[in-house]
């Protein structure tokens, strides 16, 4: 999926990654710290909700908890610096 295509998206595929929300976006060298364990994470509210917890897993769906991280992490990006 193209990061230009949603408005709201977090986003990281173990070398880079983006943050966007309310119009701001946030680009990533480094996977951003969410409290929950991953190495792959695409989460875009209504449409991709996925997880890699382990180079070794497959791709799965997130559970509500690691759903929950990602909204709460969208809703503070006003905290985030712009880039």
């Amino acid at each position: 999926m193209s990061n230009e295509m949603y408005l709201v998206r977090l986003n990281w595929d173990g070398r880079t990654g983006v943050a966007k929300q309310a119009g701001g976006q946030t680009f990533f060298t480094a996977a951003p710290w969410l409290g929950i364990p991953y190495v792959e994470i695409d989460f875009c509210p209504g449409i991709c909700s996925q997880i890699r917890v382990h180079s070794w897993d497959s791709v799965r769906d997130m559970n509500s908890h690691e759903i929950d991280v990602c909204v709460r992490y969208l809703l503070g990006m006003h905290e985030l610096p712009p880039t």
